[in-house]
């Protein structure tokens, strides 16, 4: 969570603050991953995964629907398109084993993305 309202503010500690103290307030003095995307109306870095994982099998019909899917949720093409590219890099660094120590790089090891064979 406080991973996301970081990149939210951009590197703004006033705005950081301000983002944490809303996203406090909405969930009960609670911040959590769950509560900071639903309230930053940020795109769950599982849909990126599971994008990842369409592309990597091959399967067009099931990267439509996904992509379908976040649209009608109201994430815009560019804003979808930015989060996509970063996350592919994000996801290539860590296949190169740069960010070792890296939060994204735990996630993407857990789903077993760095080890997949590619066809």
């Amino acid at each position: 969570a406080l991973h996301l309202i970081a990149q939210k503010s951009e590197g703004c500690m006033r705005d950081a603050l301000s983002i944490m103290d809303k996203i406090a307030s909405f969930s009960q003095q609670k911040i959590t991953y769950a509560s900071t995307v639903e309230h930053l109306n940020i795109l769950d870095y599982d849909y990126y995964f599971k994008l990842i994982e369409a592309f990597m099998m091959q399967d067009m019909s099931g990267v439509m629907l996904l992509y379908d899917d976040i649209f009608n949720k109201g994430f815009e093409g560019d804003m979808f398109l930015n989060g996509f590219t970063e996350h592919a890099r994000n996801c290539l660094f860590a296949k190169m084993h740069v960010w070792q120590n890296c939060l994204i790089y735990q996630r993407i090891s857990k789903r077993n993305i760095i080890n997949k064979p590619t066809n």
